[in-house]
């Protein structure tokens, strides 16, 4: 399948995956099968899903996320999860959002009453704790050279990652991104500006707390690593169906590097289903 932008291959793998893990592919019950997609951010993990016909509820508390979402044609809902009201789903996902949502156990007690008692619960998302140097030297590299691609390729860009970078009230697309801009002197250098923004200046849950809460309210069906640190550098590919090909080009080479053990994997899933007894 070719995808139009880079993001949209992103979400092509968190859909396939979710819809494979649901045991709905090829499966005419997934047009019956209710789907709550929480955190669904730009919706296009909710638009992929719809294409293979799943029935999908899509909520972010952001109205920058919302507004995003409905420019790609998903009708999602403004409203914190805590605030959602609804009848229980048959599969809710959480994609790269649960590290956002402590205290974790109070989220996930309300995603307990949100999912049916045999309904299946599927987690995408990263541990920032095990990145180590050689994959933060990784990342850092890999984004240096794609970023000044993009500048030499789109000049006015660079000048709005400039604009965004020393500004910090900029809510400019790619102002999230500005700490890749920063060039590491080393390896132990490279870690630790990665530990720094994900730790200074976000408050977020690792990937332990977060495996820990899930066990602790769920059976857990299958854990599986996968690639993570590639989408970084996704937001500064152009918006294009060559910007597709190269994320895909970026992941497959995270991917082969976690296979060799030469990085840690950093992404992770988890299928989940309701504990008995709970």
């Amino acid at each position: 399948m070719a995808f139009k932008t880079p993001l949209q291959f992103v979400a092509s793998l968190t859909a396939d995956f979710a819809e494979g893990a649901a045991g709905l592919r090829h499966n005419s019950a997934r047009h019956t099968t209710n789907w709550l997609d929480i955190g669904c951010g730009d919706g296009l993990v909710a638009a992929a899903l719809a294409t293979y016909g799943c029935q999908v509820t899509a909520i972010d508390g952001s109205e920058k996320s919302i507004a995003e979402a409905r420019a790609n044609g998903v009708n999602a809902t403004l409203i914190k999860m805590q605030d959602f009201e609804h009848e229980p789903f048959d599969i809710i996902l959480i994609s790269r959002a649960l590290h956002h949502m402590p205290p974790l156990a109070e989220t996930l007690q309300k995603v307990q009453k949100l999912l049916k008692p045999e309904g299946t619960l599927i987690i995408e998302d990263f541990a920032r704790e095990v990145v180590d140097e050689r994959a933060a030297s990784w990342l850092f590299q890999r984004a240096e050279h794609y970023i000044s691609a993009e500048a030499k390729q789109n000049p006015s860009a660079q000048a709005q990652d400039e604009h965004s970078h020393k500004d910090p009230d900029c809510k400019a697309g790619r102002d999230r991104h500005a700490w890749l801009r920063e060039r590491p002197a080393s390896d132990h250098d490279a870690k630790r500006l990665w530990h720094e923004h994900f730790v200074s200046d976000h408050h977020l849950a690792t990937g332990s707390e977060m495996q820990f809460a899930l066990e602790s309210f769920f059976q857990v069906k299958s854990f599986s690593k996968m690639p993570s640190l590639f989408r970084h550098i996704c937001d500064f590919l152009p918006a294009t169906a060559d910007g597709a090909d190269t994320a895909a080009q970026i992941w497959a080479e995270e991917m082969a590097l976690i296979e060799r053990e030469s990085i840690p994997a950093v992404g992770f899933r988890v299928v989940l289903a309701a504990r008995s007894g709970l």
